[in-house]
């Protein structure tokens, strides 16, 4: 039995900054995720913005982490 609060995996979804709808990118049993997507223009830097929902039995939980932004590429 899984103590209160604990999840068995984390689905992790992304969107780019200024964009509505979130993607979802992989359901992780473990830290760290890496997001080897490329960026859709080599030449231009990209903001992508994460958050991660728990997953216990299949079905995603509680409420929304907080949303974390990268810059990739620049």
């Amino acid at each position: 039995r899984l103590e209160e609060g604990n999840v068995e995996a984390v689905n992790i979804k992304s969107r780019l900054k200024g964009v509505t709808d979130w993607v979802f990118l992989a359901n992780d049993h473990h830290s760290p995720y890496n997001d080897t997507r490329p960026l859709a223009d080599p030449n231009t830097p990209e903001t992508r913005e994460y958050m991660g929902m728990g997953v216990l039995d299949d079905e995603e939980i509680g409420q929304p982490s907080d949303i974390v932004s990268v810059v990739f590429g620049g």
